[in-house]
């Protein structure tokens, strides 16, 4: 099935993966708990969950740079 979601969605969900992998830094783990988490979380939820991470971070510009950058190589990676 396939599932449409928002720019900022999967700017967020890369906010997601980002906080997530953290520890190991491997990039393919990282693309694997994006993809995870655009399937299976709702959109809204992605959203909540980036918002607080913004938050938490006091819109650490590192953090949103390093997701914009993996959410533009989200095509490819899917």
């Amino acid at each position: 099935m396939e599932k449409l979601i928002s720019f900022e969605a999967a700017i967020n969900a890369a906010k997601i993966a980002f906080c997530w992998n953290s520890s190991d830094g491997s990039l393919v783990d990282f693309q694997k708990d994006m993809i995870n988490i655009l399937c299976d979380y709702s959109e809204d939820q992605i959203m909540n969950m980036g918002r607080r991470i913004s938050n938490a971070a006091d819109n650490c510009s590192g953090i949103n740079f390093n997701a914009r950058r993996a959410a533009n190589g989200l095509p490819q990676v899917i």
